[in-house]
């Protein structure tokens, strides 16, 4: 995890075990968990992002669409784009879990994201015999 100070924007998410998101001066996501200093977020460090999971999409989405919005404005240079932020890694490394909780909690973010990026995943969920029948079973109304 490469640790990177150089925040220009940042913004809490969650308050129980605090998750700081925020763009750094080259426009890359970075997170920081109880305060702890910023590390730009990678494919390899988003287990810990699962926990964002919990926070309603829409909620969400606007917080981090904010957040862009101010690190535009400040970066004349470099734009950061909505995109850029590994919304659906983290959905889909939930999907691929074998744990119910994660899985149960990623469901909504997919109808909002569209099913069509998750196509894989939720194939994979209704195989998995670790997670429950019963969230084996929800996942096919989606």
């Amino acid at each position: 995890m490469e640790e990177n100070n150089d925040v220009i924007v940042f913004e809490d998410f969650l308050t129980e075990r605090k998750i700081t998101i925020g763009l750094n001066i080259h426009g890359q996501f970075v997170s920081s968990f109880s305060g702890k200093g910023f590390s730009i977020i990678e494919e390899n460090n988003l287990v810990s992002l699962l926990r964002l999971l919990e926070i309603d999409f829409s909620i969400f989405i606007k917080k981090i669409a904010e957040l862009i919005k101010e690190f535009n404005s400040q970066s004349p240079m470099i734009k950061a784009e909505l995109d850029g932020f590994p919304s659906r890694e983290i959905v889909k490394l939930a999907l691929s879990g074998d744990r119910d909780y994660w899985v149960e909690l990623s469901l909504p973010w997919v109808l909002k994201m569209g099913q069509r990026y998750f196509s894989q995943e939720i194939i994979g969920i209704s195989r998995n015999k670790k997670i429950g029948q019963k969230t084996r079973h929800k996942q096919v109304n989606y």
